[in-house]
């Protein structure tokens, strides 16, 4: 039984709080057979299998494709970013019991949005995310506590493959404005300024697939570095509140793929429906 008031004290007091067992082994692993099958597309010659995300040979392919031909990894990546088993997984309805305890809202209230998966390769600088707040990110609740980041685990964790990191408190100091940073083909940068980092202990997020951690968006974080010889592979999502006053609504631009675009027109399929 969930000891409500214990959830509603520790992510209160600490920013953050951890659901252990949450996903179930069902849903995680159909989640791993949708990202092989698209994955057999650029790595073929595999038996399928939803463990083979934790196979060393098949990680090792995925890792070369991506040092030697990046793009074509980036099919893959961008294949597997709105899976629909992903949607069921940040939808299910105890997510909104969470979210009713933290945030007195019932999952109607929220959007759902940046849904996807991280797939972290060992040392890899160029999307490697330094510290800081999700709100930094994600403005569309003015007040960042209104709203809300589940990050999951898909692949085993170890403190090799570069768990998240986290300050537990750092919340309390409310949002930071920071100036972006952006580097051609790096992930963009908000990072924190190093006089609040040192205020605040920083520890790491060793979950079991199937774990949840709920993350207020002031909380600070950054990602692990994965110095292992495995892809971490990792789930997300961030919830806003739609029925706050200061509400800020947003669309997405839809970017089809370039690389698989031309692929296609070079197969002699026509692409003037795509304006």
């Amino acid at each position: 039984m969930v000891n409500t008031k214990a959830i509603k004290k520790s992510y209160t007091d600490n920013g953050f709080i951890i659901m252990r067992d949450f996903i179930s082994k069902k849903l995680l692993s159909d989640l791993k057979l949708g990202v092989i099958k698209n994955a057999f597309k650029v790595v073929p010659n595999f038996k399928i299998s939803s463990e083979l995300l934790s196979n060393t040979k098949f990680n090792n392919k995925l890792i070369d494709l991506k040092k030697n031909n990046p793009r074509l990894f980036g099919t893959f990546y961008d294949s597997v970013q709105h899976n629909a088993k992903l949607y069921q997984i940040f939808s299910q309805q105890k997510i909104s019991r969470i979210l009713k305890i933290l945030n007195k809202k019932k999952l109607e209230e929220f959007c759902l949005s940046n849904i996807g998966m991280r797939m972290d390769v060992p040392y890899d600088k160029r999307h490697k995310y330094n510290w800081h707040q999700d709100r930094a990110y994600y403005p569309q609740n003015r007040n960042g506590n209104n709203g809300m980041l589940i990050w999951a685990p898909v692949s085993e964790l170890t403190k090799n493959i570069g768990p998240l990191k986290i300050k537990p408190k750092s919340h309390k100091l409310g949002f930071t404005l920071v100036k972006k940073v952006q580097k051609k083909n790096h992930s963009p940068q908000y990072s924190l300024p190093k006089k609040n980092l040192k205020r605040f202990k920083t520890i790491s997020l060793l979950l079991r697939p199937g774990d949840v951690a709920f993350i207020n968006l002031h909380t600070y974080h950054a990602s692990g570095d994965n110095i292992s010889n495995k892809i971490r592979f990792a789930i997300q999502a961030r919830y806003s509140d739609t029925t706050e006053e200061n509400f800020l609504p947003f669309n997405y631009k839809v970017d089809y793929n370039s690389m698989i675009k031309s692929l296609l027109t070079k197969k002699g399929f026509s692409l003037k429906d795509i304006q």
